[in-house]
């Protein structure tokens, strides 16, 4: 059926006028993409900026978070606790729950309101 020739790595000559047109088209293909590159180039740098600049918005909405602001005000507030005698906390309120372990120790941790904070300065 197909039968396989001997002859298909025969060097072929190229039409009249064919190796110039190839070679004027792969060097304007060439000279295109050269130019698209500081496009390219440019938008990616933007989008890195962009994405930078969303996640420090996202960061520093974060850090100032009721959520995270508690829960650093806990932190140092338990702090002391764990090298010292006993817990201390400033515009609130800590108890120590009995805990089986004696290595443990737990404590709930209160925050004053707003106006009784105001009323204690007083």
């Amino acid at each position: 059926m197909n039968e396989v020739r001997d002859d298909w790595r025969e060097m072929l000559e190229p039409p009249p006028g064919g190796l110039a047109r190839l070679i004027g088209s792969i060097e304007s293909t060439r000279a295109r993409n050269f130019q698209l590159r500081p496009r390219f180039a440019f938008a990616a740098v933007g989008a890195t900026l962009a994405i930078a600049a969303v996640c420090g918005v996202a960061l520093h909405a974060h850090w100032n978070s009721p959520e995270y602001r508690l829960r650093n005000a806990i932190e140092a507030a338990l702090r002391p606790a764990a090298d010292g005698p006993g817990i201390q906390v400033e515009n609130g309120a800590a108890l120590e729950i009995p805990s089986a372990d004696p290595n443990v120790r737990i404590y709930w941790i209160a925050q004053l309101p707003a106006a009784t904070k105001q009323a204690s300065a007083e």
